[in-house]
């Protein structure tokens, strides 16, 4: 019986230290009878490295296991017949299992019963827990008393504490179907394992003369016995790196508790020091305040660039969201050779992006005519990868867009649309052979599709284009996300179900759970280069250099995440591992990494981003505390704060001169308030926009934002009141119905059915609310006293309204002044312009001021005192249309639907109407001379930047 457990101390070199007790009084080269067990694969890799190392010679190495390699090799002598099942297939079994139970506790969670989907991630879990209760040995008496536990954590749903009321019943099932089908699980083959070591422990290893167990910290119930029973035959070593001192005295959720729990457990065995641990150097740690990613990927890409020589280095992500800044900052910028171990999610990766867009469009599609939903077709057909695909330096995609924004029309049929001859002359032949052969590829290649085998092939035929005609491939992950994908199609074809039918939302939402499941696996030479790898990658490994990146709370350690089906109350009644454990065995990757190491660099975030308060790790703070104990200096006094040192030289100021071609076009322009306003607010937006005629892309809004409820409004309030035109306002008790029934055509005509939009039934339910009390404001404004509307949304100075006004500017020029007015009131003798506004931001002329201040900029005196030139626009443009009608009988008023408040612009200055109106010709006059002055360059305004964040023009002005 074996009475001793090798120690390694911490610093030292766990692997090599192996290889040299592997060739102990070994008299020839073949150690192929001895099989050596690591916690993952890496470790393998580095002991034959150093055995050739040893040998210098041919030799044969031994036989190395991870110990997930070593249990399915084992199990397979017990049930060699089994076969390891998909976790879909796997998931789709529990599903059934739980549905033909007596009470149908999937109906608990969701009422339809027949969505598998529904169900899946639940499945993926409720696997998982079968897999943790088989490891642990679980027996079917405890998940009994379990089952009939009254006091079940109130933590848990109440859908699973139903759940485990059957759970030994549906563990058994499960069992019993996977071997029936010649199925194996990961936890069954733990249990085939255990069982092995219990009755056939002398002969099932007879290849084997011994086993070395090396680098184990923590041990599952399985595992604990397998090792142990060989260990007690003499027929295994096992190999430790602890500090024994340690050992002694840990304590429950310190790096050392679990060898001090095995020891304990194992009878207290001597324990053998094959070297001590190293004593700790604390200058060798450095420690750097980040403030997000590309923070710290800047301080590694300095740390690496260091004239510092260390024969190996690793890059520790403990986030694996870091990896593609890493690789995109530090990997493809250095010559150096890089080895990534760890995985990155897939469903991060523009290629599942993609498939999830063509997913969605296909769940979107209308019911009655299978017409696609204007902003899924558009979010496939500008995708990254889908744009290369055009014809080059067409801008396909472009005018893609804008096509289907002038069609107007939630819902489109490709095919329609490019028949239009419209839109087909914007568009080269190339371009509309291409549009239809992506939409063949992107979408009705996915219209039919009815199984997992189907929906696979859909998708690799997609990424096989994708390959082939773009760049995508040259971009270096790229590759690799492309592999991963395609294992996954592969796996999906292989499957027992994979021709079965289904539902085809479900089979989105299957292919949805399992990219959840799997990782972009990257491929290269470990025992090469710099190591990019993940904490949980480092056991056993030793670097010289390493760099840790995110060293913040709620990642070293990883913050507890709630389990639905096991939380803790749970666990400890089963026996089974909760969180503390995870954290001690974390606090022992994390300690015995850096403490090897010779040179440390720690990087952590602070400060607040979207997640919340960033902290250090309580591991980061235990080094502080340690080494400020050491040397007598706290470590924070000497930390680094990363920043960007940016030099941003101040850039000139853009000024515009008028050249004879800008006043050619100036002087065919037509001005509206809104364009005056432009320039009063800034000269250079208005050289941009309507001397340019640079303009943002509008984009169809199917659900309205302000814009759109105002043109709804705007058209409801046209329609509604053209019928009282040029005769007395009398507004009677059923014109709320007819209001609301022109709203509800109105809304319909822009967008869509509202019974089929929710969106669109809100936008309905506020504007008849507003409206409805726009309504009885005017009843009351009718019966003070008599109105007669004279106008309604009449256009001015513009293609199929009436004339504008040619305004003298005192230059050598007349301009033209237009507009669109939305309404004209005839009140006794006087006349009310008025404009509806749907916002709530409205701005009035200071007309006490306007008269009393000095004119020393036209421009600045408009924008400080007249602030809006709207309603004094509207009044100069009517009063001179032929009417003649004097500046006195005039007034101009916004009538804001949101609060059903009209104030007018002379509400309290009556007696100034006739006063202010020549005070602002005046300026308006200034205001065009200053306009047309080549003299005088088109610049942004010096001394407002309010409306620069909102100006789309901000990026060219540089201000």
């Amino acid at each position: 019986m074996n009475s001793k457990i090798y120690v390694v101390g911490i610093g030292d070199n766990l692997i090599k230290r192996t290889a040299d007790i592997l060739i102990k009084g070994q008299e020839d080269t073949d150690l192929s009878r001895i099989g050596v067990v690591f916690p993952g694969i890496r470790p393998g890799i580095y002991l034959l490295k150093f055995l050739t190392e040893i040998y210098k010679q041919p030799y044969i190495p031994p036989v190395r296991f991870s110990i997930e390699s070593f249990i399915e090799y084992a199990a397979r002598k017990e049930a060699p017949e089994c076969y390891p099942i998909d976790i879909i297939d796997a998931d789709y079994r529990l599903y059934n299992i739980v549905k033909g139970l007596k009470e149908n506790y999937i109906n608990r969670y969701t009422d339809n019963t027949e969505r598998w989907d529904m169900f899946f991630l639940w499945g993926i879990k409720l696997a998982g827990v079968i897999d943790e209760m088989d490891i642990a040995q679980i027996t079917e008496e405890k998940l009994k008393e379990v089952e009939l536990l009254e006091s079940l954590d109130e933590s848990i749903i109440p859908y699973v504490k139903h759940l485990w009321t059957s759970m030994s019943s549906i563990r058994n099932t499960y069992h019993n179907i996977m071997k029936e089908k010649g199925f194996t699980t990961r936890g069954m083959d733990y249990q085939y394992a255990v069982e092995l070591v219990k009755g056939k422990a002398k002969d099932a290893f007879t290849s084997f003369d011994r086993f070395y167990f090396v680098g184990f910290n923590a041990l599952n119930k399985s595992e604990d016995f397998i090792i142990r029973t060989l260990w007690e035959m003499g027929k295994a070593e096992i190999i430790w790196q602890s500090n024994i001192d340690e050992i002694y005295n840990a304590k429950e959720g310190t790096p050392y508790y679990f060898h001090r729990k095995i020891w304990e457990s194992w009878g207290m065995p001597e324990l053998v020091s094959i070297s001590s641990s190293l004593t700790q150097n604390y200058e060798k740690y450095h420690f750097y305040e980040g403030f997000n990613t590309h923070s710290q990927v800047k301080k590694v890409k300095e740390i690496l660039n260091e004239d510092k020589k260390y024969e190996n280095t690793a890059i520790v992500l403990p986030n694996e969201n870091a990896l593609i800044p890493v690789i995109e900052e530090v990997v493809l910028s250095d010559n150096r050779k890089f080895n990534i171990t760890m995985g990155y999610p897939l469903t991060r990766t523009p290629i599942y992006t993609l498939f999830e867009f063509i997913f969605r469009a296909q769940e979107n599609r209308e019911k009655d005519t299978g017409l696609y939903y204007f902003r899924d077709y558009l979010s496939i057909m500008k995708h990254p990868y889908i744009k290369s695909m055009y014809p080059e330096e067409k801008n396909t995609a472009r005018k893609l867009g804008e096509s289907i924004n002038y069609m107007n029309m939630v819902f489109i049929d490709i095919n329609s649309m490019l028949e239009d001859k419209d839109i087909r002359k914007d568009f080269e032949p190339e371009e509309i052979e291409k549009i239809e052969y992506l939409h063949n590829l992107l979408f009705k290649g996915f219209q039919s599709i009815n199984t997992l085998n189907s929906l696979a092939d859909a998708i690799e035929e997609v990424l096989k284009k994708i390959y082939k005609n773009t760049p995508a491939k040259e971009y270096n992950p790229a590759k690799e996300y492309f592999a991963s994908m395609i294992g996954i199609l592969d796996n999906l074809r292989s499957l027992e179900i994979s021709r079965q039918t289904f539902e085809k939302r479900l089979l989105f939402n299957i292919m949805r759970g399992y990219v959840e499941t799997n990782n972009v696996h990257f491929t290269g030479e470990p025992l090469q280069g710099i190591q990019i790898l993940g904490m949980l990658e480092t056991r056993g490994l030793r670097f010289d250099r390493v760099i840790l990146m995110d060293v913040n709370e709620g990642i070293v350690p990883g913050i507890y995440k709630y389990d639905p089906i096991l939380p803790i109350g749970l666990r400890k009644i089963l026996g089974l591992s909760d969180y503390k454990d995870r954290e001690s065995l974390y606090a022992y990757n994390f300690f015995r990494l850096v403490q090897g190491a010779s040179d440390v660099h720690i990087i952590y975030n602070t400060g607040e981003d979207w997640n919340g308060k960033n902290i250090r790790s309580r591991f980061v703070e235990q080094l502080i505390w340690e080494i400020e104990k050491k040397n007598g200096v706290n470590p924070d006094e000497n930390k680094e704060i990363v920043s960007f040192n940016l030099k941003i030289p101040q850039p000139a100021v853009i000024s515009i001169e008028k050249t004879g071609e800008i006043l050619e076009t100036l002087k065919a322009m037509r001005f509206s308030a809104s364009r005056l306003d432009t320039y009063i607010n800034c000269p250079l937006k208005f050289y941009y926009q309507y001397v340019l005629g640079l303009l943002e892309l509008e984009e169809f809004e199917e659900t309205p934002e302000w814009a759109g409820i105002g043109q709804i409004v705007h058209t409801t309030l046209q329609r509604f009141f053209s019928e009282y035109k040029e005769k007395a306002l009398v507004i009677g008790q059923g014109a709320d119905n007819n209001m609301l029934h022109i709203l509800k055509e109105t809304i319909e005509e822009y967008y869509n059915k509202i019974e089929q939009n929710g969106n669109l039934l809100l936008l309905y339910e506020v504007a008849k609310y507003r409206l409805k009390n726009f309504l009885r404001e005017e009843r009351k404004r009718a019966e003070e006293s008599p109105i007669q509307i004279l106008e309604l949304e009449q256009s001015y100075g513009y293609k199929g309204g009436k004339p504008g006004i040619e305004f003298n500017t005192g230059a050598s020029n007349n301009v033209i002044i237009g507009g669109i007015i939305d309404r004209v009131d005839k009140i006794s003798d006087e006349y009310l312009i008025i404009d509806y506004k749907t916002g709530s931001k409205v701005e009035y002329p200071s007309i006490k001021d306007a008269l009393t201040e000095e004119i020393s900029s036209p421009r600045k005196f408009m924008k400080k005192y007249i602030k809006s030139i709207q309603l004094p626009i509207y009044i100069l443009l009517y009063s001179n249309l032929g009417k003649d009608i004097d500046y006195q009988y005039m007034d101009a008023g916004l009538y804001t639907i949101q609060d059903t408040k009209l104030r007018t612009l002379f509400n309290d200055n009556e007696e100034h109407k006739t006063e202010f109106m020549e005070k602002f010709i005046e300026v308006l006059i200034l205001l065009f001379k200053e306009m047309f002055n080549p003299d005088i360059p088109f610049e942004p305004d010096a001394e407002d930047n309010k409306q620069c964040g909102f100006c789309p023009f901000s990026s060219m002005c540089k201000k």
